[in-house]
């Protein structure tokens, strides 16, 4: 009997096994991207990964299905493109060759592939892609490059801007593009729509500015809505060419897609508010004599929820002329924290000053939790990838943070804009 069974396991495992495709497809990118939600041309160019056990498997051919749904991605309903068998082994940057796209469209994608035996895989999991604002046109009538009136100054205020929309009964999905001069964080409901930090990729402003799209569907809920983004100057400062003073300038547009089409929902205009947040920036962001960000704990909000926010005195903002240039979909994975690095030594080189050394040269933010400190007082901090024979000759004063204390509330500086 126990043979019988062995013997009848044996032969079950073995048919499972014939059944599987010996060929897989996983990493469906469309420019690069994992699933972008826009990108900045019509024509989009698809890639994926192979995978076989098989030594000296190869691809022969594949086949692209793109759909305007997930309901219609198959080979008999795809409405945008069916590739058919292609023979060839291009398995990176396939170019989409279907009905013409345009801006504002969204899609979704699949491919399979044949190998050098004949061998065809299964379908890969679906992805998807949508383009971008690609022109002027695409934006609403009334979208505007807002700011704060008179943000001049040694220290400039890091605003919040504020506007509140009504959530739309037949919406299937809300996408808010978002076109900045400097860096942004964008919050809808007190939460915060990316874990990205210093968005947008850096650009010359005078010819280019970079578009950053967030589908923000899961944060909106029936009713009024908050939309926050809070702006700081980053690297649009006076001495770069093409800016304007007086910034952070920031445009944006909420988008409401249902199965009518897409349709503005609110967009940057003189009716939106502004707040000052507890940052400022300061210094020219010069070359040696960088500046810095100022921390200010007596201003620190505990959240970003409504009723958080109406306690705050809210102005109105103003529109600036921004001259003409190219606004852009961006093209490249957003900036995110990877790792968390900790000091390797603390050594105390005067009577309330410390050096943090963290063993290494990074790229990143400043984090540290403050104790209770005296309403008022300023605690500098200071930067410097080396020193020299001692810890006294910590050279470089030129990059400079500051956190001031509210005197009732541990506290945290971190880096931000």
């Amino acid at each position: 009997m126990k043979k019988t069974l062995i013997t009848l396991c044996i032969i079950l495992t073995g048919c499972i096994c014939f059944g599987q495709s010996p060929i897989s497809v996983t990493g469906l990118t469309c420019e690069e991207l994992v699933n972008p939600l826009a990108i900045d041309n019509t024509v989009p160019h698809f890639s994926w990964m192979i995978h076989s056990d098989r030594t000296g498997a190869s691809s022969a051919a594949y086949q692209v299905v793109v759909a305007t749904s997930p309901e219609k991605l198959d080979e008999k309903n795809a409405d945008l493109w069916n590739s058919g068998k292609v023979p060839g082994s291009e398995s990176l940057s396939v170019r989409y060759e279907g009905k013409t796209l345009a801006s504002k469209a969204f899609a979704y994608w699949k491919v399979r592939v044949w190998d050098n035996e004949g061998n065809v895989s299964q379908w890969s999991a679906p992805a998807s892609f949508g383009i971008g604002f690609l022109d002027d046109k695409d934006w609403a009538s009334n979208a505007a490059f807002i700011g704060v009136p008179g943000n001049r100054g040694k220290s400039e205020v890091a605003p919040l801007l504020r506007k509140t929309f009504t959530a739309k009964e037949d919406a299937e999905r809300y996408l808010l593009h978002v076109n900045y001069l400097g860096y942004h964080e964008t919050y809808v409901n007190g939460t915060a729509v990316s874990d990205a930090v210093l968005s947008h990729a850096v650009s010359q402003f005078g010819v280019r500015t970079r578009i950053v799209t967030y589908d923000v569907t899961s944060l909106v809920h029936s009713g009024e809505n908050d939309i926050i983004i809070w702006t700081g100057k980053g690297w649009y400062q006076t001495h770069n060419k093409a800016v304007v003073p007086g910034g952070p300038y920031v445009r944006a547009q909420l988008d409401c897609i249902t199965s009518e089409g897409v349709t503005a929902v609110t967009a940057t205009d003189d009716s939106w508010k502004y707040a000052e947040s507890e940052r400022r920036t300061y210094g020219p962001w010069r070359p040696h004599e960088m500046g810095g960000e100022i921390v200010d704990a007596r201003k620190v909000l505990p959240d970003f929820k409504s009723e958080t926010l109406d306690q705050l005195k809210w102005k109105s903002v103003k529109v600036a002329d921004i001259p003409a240039h190219k606004a852009t979909p961006q093209m490249c994975e957003l900036n995110r924290i990877v790792e968390t690095l900790h000091p390797v030594a603390v050594h105390k080189v005067g009577k309330d000053s410390y050096i943090y050394d963290m063993g290494t040269c990074f790229v990143g933010f400043t984090e540290i939790k403050m104790p209770v400190v005296k309403k008022g007082k300023t605690i500098k901090l200071y930067y410097e990838d080396y020193y020299l024979n001692d810890l006294e000759d910590f050279r470089d004063k030129e990059y400079t943070d500051k956190y001031i204390g509210d005197g009732e509330n541990p506290g945290k500086f971190s880096s931000k804009f």
